[in-house]
């Protein structure tokens, strides 16, 4: 009894792996977690039970690819995707299964200790090769949120728990009893380790989503209250118009250019407001960038600022930001650390593209990890997505990023179509 305990376990944590692995191929929005969790269970006890009840290959292989057709049924998106992936998960498990028989020498018929322990061992291997994948082969958004060092410790896990399974099965090999509550304990904790290391990166994603949502909210306030401002300035100008009429009349009349053009700057420093760096019409972009730049213009030295974009773009707010905070950011961040404290930015929109150009000075100092540009700020998983994770979202856009330096200046430049970024597309 305690032998089939074990194995299914292991059939358990096998089923865990695979749901990772198919989570990749979920390009489209997740299904309902409550379908995934019916889903999965039912191949949990399909597959064991096929295999446990009947001990027959033919039935266990048909019980294994009926459960990957369910699985497969439930993603959305392409369906040559989502089959790639199920071949793949399968693949895995055939050749992971296939190198541990080899190994080991469990392809003989043993008792049901010895099989159980052979599914622990497939099913610890195919874990290690889902997880490598997932950073190697995939990376998605939400692994940038752990550092690498502790993927690499995660990673070690099943790989001490083979080592430890294979020892203890060596050690206590009469003791059956003994030794099933050992493995089923291993295979218990690796189960938990892998779900906290999910919760963890599930923390730390909402961190940030949070920081994101923070600055939009600032920045949307701090655009209100920079329009109103303006429009009280407009407001008191119209209110004595007649006066300034008047005023410009008689000195016109005079025939004094001089007093007329002091007399008109007056009038512009009037409706100028310091606080407004962006007034292109459009909402999103004027919020994001009169925000951000205000911490430019306290800080640097120089900030040079130019946006030229039609007031009747339809642009995803929520995107778009996304991008401009974090590239501005990180070019205010960096130019503060340096000594010339210089930032320049360009916006423009043609044809339908709309470009991003942003340059800042820097220290000098750049921090390269696995041959990725990462941030050089304290807490950078809660402060941005750092520049490898705008790419991909650029990319997801069709877009481009261009990321370059010398030895003072970093230059960024980004291409992003309109249509992508439009509000309907969302």
């Amino acid at each position: 009894m305690q032998e089939t305990v074990v194995g299914v376990l292991a059939n358990i944590l096998r089923t865990y792996a695979i749901y990772r692995f198919m989570e990749l191929s979920n390009v489209s929005k997740p299904v309902s977690w409550r379908l995934r969790l019916l889903v999965y269970s039912t191949f949990v006890i399909l597959t064991s039970g096929g295999y446990y009840l009947f001990h027959n290959q033919t039935i266990n292989l048909l019980t294994n690819l009926t459960g990957f057709a369910f699985i497969i049924l439930i993603y959305k998106g392409s369906l040559k995707r989502r089959v790639i992936f199920g071949i793949g998960i399968y693949a895995i498990n055939v050749i992971i299964e296939s190198f541990v028989f080899s190994v080991t020498g469990l392809h003989k018929e043993y008792d049901e200790l010895t099989r159980s322990i052979r599914e622990c061992f497939t099913s610890l291997g195919i874990l290690f090769s889902v997880f490598f994948l997932e950073r190697v082969g995939f990376k998605p958004e939400r692994k940038s949120f752990i550092k690498t060092s502790v993927w690499i410790m995660m990673l070690c896990v099943p790989v001490f728990s083979i080592v430890e399974i294979f020892c203890m099965w060596q050690v206590n090999y009469n003791n059956n009893q003994y030794i099933s509550v050992e493995i089923a304990g291993v295979l218990i904790i690796n189960i938990s380790i892998f779900y906290l290391y999910d919760a963890l990166q599930d923390y730390y994603m909402q961190r940030s989503e949070k920081e994101q949502f923070r600055i939009a909210m600032e920045g949307y306030r701090n655009q209100i209250n920079t329009m109103h401002e303006s429009w009280e300035r407009l407001r008191s100008l119209r209110h004595d118009l007649k006066l300034h009429v008047r005023e410009l009349r008689y000195l016109t009349m005079q025939n004094e250019p001089e007093k007329v053009v002091a007399y008109l700057n007056d009038m512009e420093q009037q409706l100028v407001n310091e606080d407004e760096f962006v007034s292109s019409g459009i909402q999103e972009i004027d919020s994001t960038l009169n925000y951000l730049l205000q911490d430019a213009r306290k800080n640097l030295k120089e900030v040079n600022i130019k946006v030229a974009l039609q007031e009747d773009l339809e642009i995803h707010g929520f995107t778009l930001n996304v991008i401009l905070g974090n590239l501005l950011n990180n070019a205010i961040y960096a130019a503060k650390q340096s000594a010339e404290k210089y930032l320049c930015v360009a916006i423009w929109e043609k044809q339908g593209v709309l470009y991003i150009k942003i340059e800042n000075s820097y220290s000098g100092v750049l921090d390269f990890r696995d041959k990725k540009l990462l941030s050089t700020k304290t807490n950078s998983e809660v402060h941005g997505i750092g520049l490898a994770n705008v790419e991909k979202i650029i990319k997801e856009q069709e877009g481009e990023l261009n990321i370059s330096w010398d030895e003072s200046h970093f230059y960024v430049k980004a291409v992003l179509f309109i249509e992508k970024l439009s509000s309907h597309n969302e």
